[in-house]
């Protein structure tokens, strides 16, 4: 892979993994809001995490249409393994998704209270965020080592 190929692909999943980002802390703000007024909304906060899931969904299809992991697979597949399991969360990220948004829409909303809805996604917030920045490693490690080589 040439120099400026690893420099456009590399900055551009950083890119794409700070829109996700961005739109996770906006959701965040809006969540921590409505516990200081203290008004729940369970559904609103389930519409909200429709958005949420329609991003993520796009953002993984990207992943997986040979996007930014190929890329770094294609000089470091010593990762293909890691990248793999990475892949396979993508669909579980949405299933746990689907499931607390049904749960937050439901008349009744299916959670004893607030508090346990907004840990519920705080759990599955971390979930996300620690994957993301184990792709962020996989494609920092190939760039890095086939830079090293390059010399």
């Amino acid at each position: 892979m040439s120099a400026s190929t690893q420099e456009a692909v590399h900055p551009a999943l950083l890119d794409e993994h700070a829109r996700v980002e961005h739109q996770l802390d906006e959701f965040s703000r809006w969540r921590a809001d409505l516990c200081q007024l203290g008004q729940p909304r369970f559904g609103e906060m389930g519409v909200r995490l429709q958005q949420i899931r329609q991003l993520l969904a796009d953002h993984f299809a990207t992943e997986e249409e040979g996007g930014y992991l190929a890329s770094a697979l294609s000089v470091a597949p010593q990762f293909a393994r890691r990248a793999e399991e990475l892949q396979l969360q993508h669909r579980e990220f949405l299933q746990q998704l689907d499931e607390l948004i049904v749960r937050l829409t439901s008349s009744p909303a299916q959670f004893p209270t607030w508090s346990d809805a907004c840990r519920e996604f705080e759990a599955f917030l971390v979930s996300l965020r620690e994957h993301e920045h184990a792709e962020n490693e996989i494609v920092q490690s190939a760039f890095e080592r086939d830079a090293g080589t390059a010399d």
